[in-house]
C-alpha cells in the first residue's frame, strides 16, 4: 500500500520495502523456481530485480560521494579564493600607505586574518 501511494518519509524507506518485497517472492516462490508455472516466473523476476535493484543503489551511491566530493573541494577552492582576495586587499592597502606616508617606518594596522582550513 505504502508504496503504490508513495508515503516514504526517506528514500531508504523506499529501497527496504523493495527488499522485502523481493526477499518475500523469493522466498515463498522458491520451490517453484525454474518452472514456467506463475510462482515459478515471480520466483525469477524477483531474482533479476533484486540484483538490478542492489546495482542501481551502488550506482546512486557512488554518484552521492562523487558529488559531496566535489562539493568539498568547490568549497576548499572557495576558501582559498576568499583568502587569495583577503591577502591581496591587505597588500593594496599597505602599498596605498607607503605611497601617502614615503619614509614612514611602519604601515596601517589590518585586521588580524586567522588561518583554518575550516572557518
Amino acid at each position: 500500500k505504502t508504496l503504490k501511494k508513495r508515503h516514504y518519509d526517506k528514500f531508504g524507506d523506499v529501497i527496504d520495502d523493495l527488499r522485502l518485497i523481493f526477499t518475500n517472492a523469493l522466498k515463498y516462490n522458491a520451490r517453484h523456481a525454474g518452472t514456467e508455472s506463475v510462482s515459478g516466473r515471480a520466483y525469477d523476476a524477483a531474482k533479476y530485480m533484486s540484483v538490478k535493484l542492489e546495482a542501481a543503489i551502488n550506482k546512486m551511491m557512488l554518484t552521492v560521494s562523487d558529488r559531496v566530493e566535489r562539493e568539498r573541494i568547490d568549497h576548499n577552492n572557495a576558501e582559498r579564493e576568499i583568502e587569495a582576495a583577503e591577502r591581496a586587499e591587505e597588500e593594496r592597502i599597505r602599498a596605498q600607505w607607503k605611497n601617502e606616508n614615503p619614509g614612514k617606518e611602519g604601515g596601517p594596522t589590518l585586521p588580524l586574518r586567522i588561518e583554518s582550513s575550516q572557518r
